[in-house]
């Protein structure tokens, strides 16, 4: 899970986060470097769907059925963006804005859980994580 500190949000990784009860198993990459595979030598296979709006476009309802869907269609990740390229800068459908005045060193991020932001970006990982899926999370659009 992102820690609140500056935009650690944005370098949220593909990890699970540390409060699920049973992560997906832990990726490396294989001596090849060709490759990852999951710790146990088994080769992974990234079957991702793209979904760069997902942060920002959908409400929490629709982002846990969109996981489940993806989940039962046997994706192994979900590809999309802390900072989305439509209006990534506006607030999302939930009201909360990333940044304070679109500036990047200052994330919008206010005490306690789940009134954020940044707090929406762990729960989409969190979520995601506890469907098997990975996540595949860039910041930001280039634009941003």
């Amino acid at each position: 899970m992102a820690a609140k500190c500056g935009c650690s949000w944005i370098i949220a990784t593909a990890v699970a986060a540390t409060t699920m009860a049973t992560p997906p198993p832990t990726l490396k990459v294989h001596e090849s470097r060709r490759f990852l595979q999951y710790e146990n030598g088994r080769p992974f296979f990234w079957l991702a769907d793209t979904a760069w709006q997902l942060i920002a476009s959908l409400n929490r309802t629709e982002t846990l059925h969109y996981l489940d869907v993806r989940a039962r269609q046997g994706f192994t990740a979900i590809q999309t963006v802390a900072l989305a390229e439509l209006d990534g800068l506006s607030a999302d459908v939930r009201g909360y804005r990333p940044l304070v005045d679109n500036d990047p060193a200052r994330p919008d991020e206010r005490p306690g859980p789940d009134n954020d932001y940044s707090d929406h970006v762990d729960f989409v990982v969190r979520e995601a994580n506890a469907r098997r899926l990975y996540v595949g999370l860039l910041p930001t659009w280039g634009d941003k």
